[in-house]
């Protein structure tokens, strides 16, 4: 029912609002067939640095502001306008993805899988707020919180561990963490009555 709502929508429409809603469905749709590079990584001695995938969450970060800017309005603006703004921050998300992607493959499987994770996220907000930037021709109020998500997971991006080292280093502290809050919650369900039994 919600998809035939936005089809008869998107039928409505006229002009900029139909043709800034199809390229942003598109756009959107192709974000997840892309981030399949991530499961080959590119063939980089030594892995690219992390401070170029920093500098590419950068440019991320810079290009969803215009397009939340753009369309905070609606996806009524000029079509031109729109789809240069659209396809530059798509191209910038590709730039990232290929960073991370060049950043694989010499650092061990727990520091890829954190990029692959961190990555994966900031991809995926990108494509969601480039859906809800284009998909009404009234101002929505969802699209500030797609904003949000994207800052949220440049941050976590600038928060990756810089090697495998340190990749190995955050998953161990972690674990041992939970490995205490669980040991602290078995022990006052022990001391709980006897509602719990070794």
């Amino acid at each position: 029912a919600r998809h035939d709502a936005r089809r008869r929508r998107r039928g409505s429409m006229s002009g900029n609002s139909a043709k800034n809603a199809a390229l942003g469905a598109s756009l959107a749709s192709s974000f997840v067939t892309e981030l399949k590079a991530l499961e080959i990584p590119a063939e980089v001695p030594e892995g690219a640095p992390m401070s170029q995938l920093h500098l590419a969450a950068d440019a991320v970060n810079m290009n969803a502001t215009k397009t939340q800017m753009l369309f905070s309005d609606g996806n009524g603006v000029d079509a031109t306008a729109a789809a240069a703004a659209l396809k530059e921050l798509h191209l910038v998300v590709m730039g990232f993805v290929a960073h991370a992607q060049a950043a694989l493959g010499t650092q061990g499987k727990t520091f890829d899988a954190a990029v692959k994770a961190a990555s994966t996220t900031l991809s995926r907000a990108c494509g969601n707020l480039i859906k809800v930037a284009t998909e009404n021709e009234t101002r929505s109020e969802w699209l500030k919180p797609a904003l949000a998500e994207v800052y949220e997971a440049v941050k976590a991006v600038k928060q990756l561990p810089k090697d495998g080292r340190a990749a190995v280093a955050k998953a161990m502290l972690k674990a041992a963490t939970i490995v205490k809050d669980v040991s602290n919650e078995l022990s006052e369900l022990g001391s709980g009555g006897g509602v719990f039994r070794a």
